[in-house]
């Protein structure tokens, strides 16, 4: 254990990150009454810690990694490096035992293969931000269940916080320096960094932020059974989207926009064939009929591709959906004028409701139209809450575009589920636009409504058979869409049994 056990008491929660090496410890600061994370890694005793130096600086100027083994995967590495360490403390009789060399093996791993000392930050699945503001300033995290944290890590000198930010960017495959110190970009592990050098732009120094992804993104099951969204809301949105109507994913920054947005997207027919267009690649799809485009794989100022241009170059590969991961600018024209000519559309947008993302369209410098904004059937509206079990994220509301009034130029919307949270219960209203599929798709009303609850159904079942990883979700729409009388009797006839036990 790499603490004193004897101080669990004084820990709200402890749990693993990397077991036995690395764990994460949640405390309430007795003077500030604020929460804290603490960091909890093996320990070292000085004449352990000089060891270790010596080792990291042999390796750093000595050990050449052959050839023929320069593209190794991360497994493979870790491998060489350890075969490395066992012939740099052999050459050195530098006497070591089992236990100190694991922990070696932990350290040197961390720093010289991974990120550094923010690498089980990076590795800790609650953790959704991981923020540096500058030198001799704890590094923050927002964490999924207690918000936003102060930790013990800190960088206590601008060249161990500069060395740490230039391998940042080494590992998005970026160049950063005084002639261009802000960089954004994806490191491997699929999170998304921003980085800006030295006080060239913050007089603190360097800084960074990291947007944590995990390495499976959740599911739609995830994401009923986490309480976001309920069954019924979820087979709404599955409704809609099997009738190819466009929907707008609204919400403040780590809301969990582009997660729900990845997740509602299993819903789509695996025959139809979207189009993905981003800045930074993190949307992720589990399908063959689906191209990824992103404006950031060109760099520099005669060569870049902005958004606008990849959404104009879409429409010509004949998409049946096309999503932008978040609309700001100029693209929105060519979305909304897409998805009024057939196309159906998805895409997420940074605002507190209806009327702010309405706002926002018509005014510069997007500059949508009013009369473009109802080809748009729903709005989703997920936001961050606070409650007594901790910070969650909940769908709000669901709101339907309804039309546009030209006397007043005035988008006219209704709600459609509004989540109550002192009852913590979702209350529906009449939904236009399944009445308006019924008038275009020749369907009785409820027939749809009918639809709708079997798509519930359907839900229910893979949540209550632990049906959340992304191929099983994928394997059950398809299935779906190929036989969706099958799929709904058993899941049907499953939620029956359950519910007779």
């Amino acid at each position: 254990m790499s603490w004193d056990s004897t101080q669990q008491k004084n820990y709200i929660e402890i749990y693993p990150i990397e077991a036995p090496s690395s764990y994460a410890g949640i405390r309430r600061e007795p003077i500030t009454n604020s929460l804290l994370y603490e960091l909890l890694e093996p320990r070292l005793n000085a004449d352990e810690e000089s060891m270790l130096a010596l080792v990291k600086k042999y390796l750093l100027e000595e050990w050449v990694v052959p050839v023929d083994q320069v593209n190794l995967d991360r497994a493979a590495s870790v491998d060489l490096l350890k075969k490395a360490v066992i012939q740099v403390l052999k050459h050195n009789k530098i006497k070591y035992n089992e236990t100190l060399l694991e922990k070696y093996y932990y350290f040197l791993v961390r720093d010289l293969i991974d990120y550094g000392r923010i690498t089980p930050l990076l590795k800790d699945m609650n953790v959704e931000d991981v923020v540096c503001n500058g030198v001799a300033i704890p590094v923050f995290v927002v964490h999924r269940k207690y918000g936003e944290l102060q930790t013990n890590v800190i960088f206590n000198t601008e060249e161990e916080l500069d060395s740490t930010v230039e391998r940042l960017a080494f590992m998005a495959n970026k160049d950063v320096s005084l002639a261009k110190p802000i960089v954004d970009g994806i490191l491997p592990n699929g999170s998304r960094v921003l980085i800006t050098y030295k006080k060239e732009v913050s007089g603190s120094g360097s800084t960074f932020t990291i947007r944590n992804f995990r390495p499976e993104p959740l599911t739609i099951v995830d994401l009923i059974n986490n309480g976001v969204l309920d069954a019924k809301e979820a087979a709404y949105i599955w409704e809609l989207l099997e009738s190819k109507k466009s929907l707008v994913v609204i919400g403040s920054t780590g809301a969990g926009k582009t997660t729900l947005l990845n997740a509602i997207l299993d819903f789509i027919d695996p025959q139809d064939r979207i189009v993905t267009i981003e800045e930074t690649p993190e949307l992720r799809l589990e399908r063959e009929n689906w191209v990824s485009l992103h404006s950031k794989g060109i760099e520099g100022e005669q060569s870049s591709i902005t958004l606008f241009e990849l959404l104009k170059a879409s429409l010509r590969q004949r998409p049946d959906y096309i999503v932008v991961g978040e609309i700001r600018g100029e693209e929105a024209s060519v979305f909304f004028q897409s998805i009024m000519t057939g196309h159906g559309g998805l895409t997420t947008i940074h605002a507190d409701g209806v009327e702010s993302m309405i706002n926002r369209l018509i005014s510069p410098p997007i500059s949508v139209s009013p009369s473009l904004i109802p080809a748009v059937s729903s709005v989703i509206h997920i936001s961050r809450v606070a409650t007594k079990r901790g910070y969650v994220r909940k769908v709000s509301s669901i709101d339907e575009i309804t039309g546009h009034e030209a006397s007043r130029n005035k988008v006219i919307y209704q709600n459609y589920a509004s989540w109550n949270p002192s009852k913590d219960f979702v209350e529906y209203g009449n939904s236009l636009v399944l009445e308006s599929i019924s008038s275009s798709e020749k369907r009785q009303l409820k027939e749809i409504y009918l639809d709708i609850d079997d798509k519930a159904e359907v839900l229910k079942w893979m949540v209550k058979t632990h049906r959340n990883n992304r191929s099983d979700v994928v394997s059950i729409m398809r299935g779906y869409y190929v036989n969706k009388k099958e799929i709904v009797i058993k899941a049907r006839l499953a939620n029956q049994s359950e519910g007779s036990l």
